[in-house]
């Protein structure tokens, strides 16, 4: 019987008419060579019996026959059944396809994916496998990847070239999936697990870009003193190096502001201004349900005309009063802009906040002579508020923070980072530029650094020079590097504009984590982040078309058939996932470390190098 070569399974479509077929339908194949290459004849030898899972033919029971030739032994299989499923395996191609899509482009769990699958194909296949499937899949398409790799380098050259950006992500404890992406297509090029960012690996990953894609327009990276070696001994020394804004913003901010914030917060936390006004403001919700309720319409016309609403219940009304000034001081974060350390400063939001309830309240209470128990809950606040002001120490670390947030500031406006715009940083958005203003970022930013010297030589302030010196350094280290973003390519009339940051990494690792708590439902992804694997990433290139003309034909629906005829790189892949790996750098079993001998063997072992090092004479 003649198998079908193509697969043209609906991902969404209806149940397919193969799926019919009764169970464990027979057919019978072989090898259509009827003579070896050596002009003997075939004979068949021995059947092999299989019973495969597949969405188009269903659960047949298929026998195939081997031959072998009566001269050299060669054995002849037939090549029609490859085309459906990869030899060793049980599961058809486009099981693979529907569980893989499933997983990582819909970041399904194993019960969803498998009543899904019976629902629409009624197949019953178990959770167990559905993870050897996923990775079956990952297999797979990163062996279709790595074939297309010509295809995707003249896509990419269609563009004038590539710009590659490079990163690393991990969790605390795991090891480092780092990634090289075409910051002009946001195509993944690679990507690869390391224990650490180290030397070796990141240049192992940069040979292999560059022989699969040849040598980028320029190179975007974070401070990583890393990535700029693996530039330096793999990539040509006319590819740009460019540092991402963000991160250098960041590394100056931290050595400007963390030692200050963090004195800061630790002298606030001492006089105990945020916990002692937290638990006033549960006091008074506590006490507010001994009375009549005043609603917020009622407290609404209050505050926009007093006057009018004085019959309300005196003692509620001042409860409540209280209640909003405290809830306004809680509230500072609404100051926020999305961003985070360094690029906003909680502990000093706060303090400002708590400067000015304490101004405003002792405007007004200062203004009456107050017994001690009127307004008792206004004037304890003020009890409470009254460190921001009096407490010498922490007005003059307040304003010594001012001074390194300013010139932070100033910083970020000539490096025109000033102002996130609709999304916020934390968001990983990169910062909207121009060709324009990526030519006149140098001369703003050595107009900045020519102020900062004039601070230093004619200053009297130490704390400004102090901070701008700070800031000189970092941009005389890096500043070959943070220019360069406009790029002319020899034929290419308009010249490419290269991102300022390396948001689109970022952004490519927040959607993998976001897509990770879907399916675990957990906040904490460490034991995760160490089993995933890095072709993950090559997943998210699907979602553009001009990918899927190069590696599928156009459509999903044909990424089966893609997988039967580069399956081998996919099963090389596989080969190598299957040996034995260990996470830790320094391997040793449970089972070595519990020996009952354990010590006096390590003990002699430590004897026995001591005695074969040669007498090394201490230091004078």
């Amino acid at each position: 019987m003649k198998i079908r070569s193509e697969l043209l399974v609906e991902i969404d479509g209806p149940l397919p008419d193969s799926c019919l077929l009764p169970k464990h339908y027979v057919i019978e194949v072989e090898s259509e060579i009827t003579e070896c290459t050596c002009g003997m004849g075939l004979q068949r030898r021995w059947t092999e019996v299989r019973h495969p899972i597949g969405l188009a033919i269903g659960e047949p029971e298929i026998i195939h026959r081997v031959k072998c030739c009566s001269g050299c032994e060669t054995s002849f299989r037939c090549k029609e059944i490859e085309k459906f499923i990869a030899p060793g395996c049980c599961y058809a191609f486009d099981v693979v396809v529907v569980v893989g899509l499933a997983r990582y482009l819909y970041h399904r769990q194993n019960a969803e994916i498998q009543h899904d699958i019976f629902r629409r194909f009624k197949l019953w296949i178990p959770t167990s496998t559905i993870n050897n499937l996923a990775n079956y899949f990952l297999d797979y398409l990163a062996g279709v990847h790595y074939s297309a790799s010509k295809a995707i380098k003249a896509l990419i050259n269609n563009n004038g070239g590539y710009i590659l950006h490079a990163d690393g992500t991990c969790e605390v404890g795991t090891d480092t999936i780092f990634v090289v992406i075409d910051g002009i297509t946001e195509l993944v090029l690679d990507a690869s697990k390391m224990p650490a960012e180290n030397n070796y690996d990141i240049e192992c990953l940069f040979k292999r870009v560059v022989q699969l894609f040849g040598d980028p327009l320029a190179i975007m990276r974070d401070l990583s003193s890393r990535i700029a070696k693996a530039h330096k001994n793999v990539v040509i020394e006319d590819v740009v190096l460019l540092v991402c804004h963000y991160h250098f913003l960041e590394n100056v901010g931290k050595y400007l502001c963390r030692e200050l914030h963090g004195k800061l917060t630790t002298t606030m936390n001492k006089h105990k201004i945020r916990a002692s006004l937290r638990s006033l403001r549960k006091d008074l919700v506590r006490y507010s349900k001994t009375g009549p309720a005043i609603s917020e319409e009622e407290i609404s016309k209050f505050l926009d005309n007093p006057n009018e609403m004085l019959d309300l219940d005196h003692v509620q009304l001042r409860r409540y009063l209280a209640y909003i000034l405290l809830r306004w001081l809680a509230d500072y974060t609404a100051e926020f802009n999305g961003e985070h350390f360094p690029f906003e400063l909680p502990g000093l939001v706060f303090y400002r906040r708590c400067i000015k309830l304490y101004d405003r309240l002792g405007q007004i209470l200062n203004a009456y002579q107050l017994r001690p128990h009127e307004l008792q809950t206004l004037q304890t606040v003020m009890k409470k508020l009254a460190p921001v002001r009096e407490d010498a120490k922490l007005v003059n670390l307040v304003q010594r923070l001012d001074k390194a947030e300013n010139i932070f500031t100033a910083l970020r406006k000539a490096l025109r980072f000033d102002n996130p715009g609709k999304k916020s940083l934390s968001r990983r958005h990169d910062m909207a530029m121009t060709i324009n203003t990526a030519l006149k970022l140098e001369g703003r930013l050595g107009a900045f650094r020519a102020r900062l010297q004039k601070t230093i030589e004619t200053g009297r302030d130490p704390d400004r020079i102090t901070d701008s010196k700070i800031v000189i350094r970092y941009l005389n280290k890096y500043w070959d590097q943070l220019f360069g973003h406009v790029i002319y390519v020899e034929g290419r009339r308009e010249p490419i504009l290269a991102m300022r940051t390396n948001y689109v990494a970022e952004h490519k690792f927040g959607n993998s984590k976001q897509g990770l708590r879907r399916k675990v439902g957990t906040k904490k992804l460490a034991r995760y982040i160490q089993a995933m694997r890095p072709e993950e990433l090559f997943v998210s290139n699907l979602a553009k078309q001009e990918y899927l003309d190069i590696v599928c034909g156009g459509t999903l629906n044909h990424l089966s058939a893609y997988f039967a005829q580069h399956y081998t790189p996919g099963m090389a892949i596989r080969k190598n996932r299957a040996k034995r790996k260990t996470s830790h750098p320094m391997p040793v079993s449970k089972k070595k470390i519990r020996e009952s001998d354990l010590l006096f063997k390590v003990a002699n072992g430590i004897k026995v190098y001591l005695e074969m090092m040669k007498p090394c004479p201490r230091a004078v």
